[in-house]
This record gives C-alpha cells, structure tokens and sequence, in this order.
C-alpha cells in the first residue's frame, strides 16, 4: 500500500506541474485513486469466459428458484417493480419529464421506500430544492397531509397531531441530502464516492442532470449532458449501485441513451 501510494503521489506530482487536465480532475482523480488504495481494490483486468458462465448459471438458477420475487432493490411501487424486477446495482435509471409532472415526486417515493422499508442508506443531491424543501415534501407524503397547507403552515390541530404521530420513521430513515447549488459531475462523484465510504449508501440519486456542469467547456448543451450522463454511469458501476437521475428534457436523454448508453427502461 505504501508503495502504491508513492507511485501515485509521484504520478499526482506530474499532473499538477504538466498543467494540461483542469485541477478539478487532477483531484477527482487523486481521490478515486486513493480510495481504491485504502479499500484494498485491485484494478479490473481480462477474466476468461468459463468463469464467468459458471457465475451466470448460479445467478440464473437462483433467479429460477425465486420466480415473482425482486432480484435488484425493491422500489416500493409493485407495478414498476413488476417490469424492472427492481433496481439493480452498477445500473443507471433516468427519470425524465416536463416541468411539473411528477419527477420528484417519484424520485422521493422511491428514496423513501428504499430507506424506510428496505433499511437502505440513501443519497440525495438536491440542486433545485433545499433540503428543507425537500424534507418537507418527504413529510407531506409521510403524513398524507395537502402539501399546500404545509407551504403556508395552516394546520389544523388534527393536523399537528397526524404530522407528529407519522414522521418518527422519516425522521431516522438513513436519507442523506445534499443541496449545494451548483456543481460539477466531477463533484458529485467524489461527493458520492465519500458517502459511500462512510455510511454505505444503496442509492444515489440526483436531482435534476440539466443543472449539473460538466466541469469544462463543451460544443453544445446536448453534448455536455452526454458527457455528465455517462459521468453518472461510471459512477453506479465504480460504487456498484444503482444511480436515479432526473431530468427536464426527453429529448436530450433520448440522444444520450441512443449514442452512449444501453437504453434503460
């Protein structure tokens, strides 16, 4: 480990003095690097194909064994569950919409039910809402409590009463929310990279794509989703989780999943 160290230390040392990548990668980079050398992670080579079958035929045979069960983690929502047979690690899932339909609204479902009845630690970067915002919508459905009548505080006190009385699961659910403004993909996943070290997170989500920055100067916006779409990508397969993200805009998702990504459902 120590030797490993030096050698990455000494490869650091020359990417700061070439110049040539922007710092935030340069530092994305080191990070990934030495957390890989503190889990004791080997990197990834050629595996013969034998070995591989092998492992598929027990995973199919236990798959067998478990007809009608969920094979990845449950969502909560049965029907979806039915199609996707849960959510699957290394896996990416994108959620997108128009304004106003719905998006967060089931991204939080999802978080909830993952954290609360599947005990799953999850990760949420809010760059729209604030965490209170966010919190506060959690609660609403929660309490089944109209959500207008939270914004302007006119509770009643049977009201008070089904609040209190119904967000104590919320209230230790392992959600871990982060709603820094603006950031780049690059932060996002050293950010998440962290959390999974301390508290082993099962689901990252990210809300919304659209306002994340790639990190650097790119021809078009399409492009620049491309690249922090497959950014999130790398991400869900490092840390072997499944990723959510949310996004504003079919259109572009449509081009990113047709040229860089197996379509995902």
């Amino acid at each position: 480990m120590l030797r490993d160290l030096i050698i990455l230390s000494h490869s650091m040392s020359q990417e700061a003095y070439n110049d040539k990548n922007d710092v935030s990668e340069i530092i994305e980079k080191a990070e990934r690097e030495i957390f890989s050398i503190a889990q004791y992670r080997l990197r990834g080579g050629f595996v013969l194909i034998e070995g591989v079958v092998h492992d598929s035929f027990e995973i199919l045979d236990a798959r067998s064994k478990n007809v009608g069960t969920i094979s990845g983690i449950p969502t909560g929502l049965t029907k979806l569950d039915d199609l996707t047979a849960g959510l699957h690690k290394g896996e990416l899932t994108t959620i997108a919409g128009r304004t106003s339909m719905g998006k967060t609204a089931l991204a939080l479902t999802i978080a909830r039910n993952v954290a609360i009845d599947s005990k799953i630690p999850v990760g949420i970067f809010s760059l729209e809402m604030t965490k209170e915002e966010l919190t506060m919508r959690l609660m609403t459905g929660e309490a089944r409590i109209d959500g207008h009548l939270m914004r302007t505080g006119k509770l009643a006190k049977h009201e008070w009463s089904k609040l209190l009385g119904n967000v104590g699961e919320l209230a230790e659910a392992p959600i871990y929310i982060d709603d820094t403004p603006i950031l780049t993909a690059t932060e996002v996943r050293a950010k998440a990279r962290r959390l999974k070290s301390e508290h082993d997170v099962g689901l990252i989500i990210v809300d919304y794509i659209q306002l994340l920055d790639a990190g650097r100067k790119v021809e078009s916006r399409t492009r620049e989703v491309s690249i922090i779409t497959r950014s999130m990508k790398a991400l869900s397969k490092e840390l072997n989780i499944p990723v959510i993200i949310l996004s504003n805009s079919q259109e572009q998702l449509i081009i990113v999943n047709r040229h860089d990504l197996d379509y995902q459902t």
